[in-house]
């Protein structure tokens, strides 16, 4: 399997989440976008992954390198503009190459897995990333969830009389103590 992954150009939104790095390379829990794009990949077995970049490509080239850090060759190709996913496969795809899957040929406009979008507005952008904090907490972290929006990690103590307000995560060996009140 190969993929194209197109790396979002213009998103006038969330324009300021764009000034020092592409929107490909913005971190969400602590990894890029585009990171978490191509191990996804590399995991669901991608050979080779085409990254298409409108948006400071020496960037996005210096980050990804030649795909070591994924076990897979990734290049980096600059282009003038976005594409969309048919002209990305007219333009890059080798000949003779087959793209069976929706995720094979995909804009960075959301998390891996088909997430909900990140670029219509700063509303979206942190609503998927409450998406993805709630996903890990449950299956990386040892969190559980105590009620919507509060995640709580096994190894944490709180007292009775704290007020946890959502949204917020405790950490491992926290120990929030009474009239303690963690959250926004």
């Amino acid at each position: 399997m190969n993929a194209i992954l197109i790396c979002p150009a213009d998103r006038p939104d969330v324009a300021f989440l764009a000034r020092s790095q592409p929107l490909a390379l913005v971190p969400i829990l602590g990894r890029p976008l585009l990171d978490l794009w191509i191990a996804d990949l590399a995991a669901q077995g991608a050979k080779r992954v085409l990254v298409l970049a409108a948006d400071r490509p020496d960037l996005i080239r210096r980050f990804v390198g030649r795909g070591e850090r994924w076990g897979i060759p990734v290049d980096v190709v600059p282009v003038q503009r976005e594409l969309s996913a048919d002209e990305a496969l007219a333009r890059h795809a080798a000949p003779g190459t087959t793209f069976s899957a929706p995720s094979q040929v995909a804009t960075l406009d959301r998390l891996p897995q088909d997430g909900p979008p990140l670029w219509n507005n700063i509303s979206a952008w942190f609503a998927a990333v409450r998406t993805a904090i709630e996903s890990a907490a449950i299956d990386r972290i040892g969190a559980r969830q105590l009620s919507p929006g509060i995640f709580v990690h096994a190894r944490t103590r709180i007292s009775p009389g704290a007020l946890l307000r959502p949204p917020c995560w405790i950490g491992a060996d926290s120990w929030i103590g009474p009239r303690a009140i963690v959250g926004p």
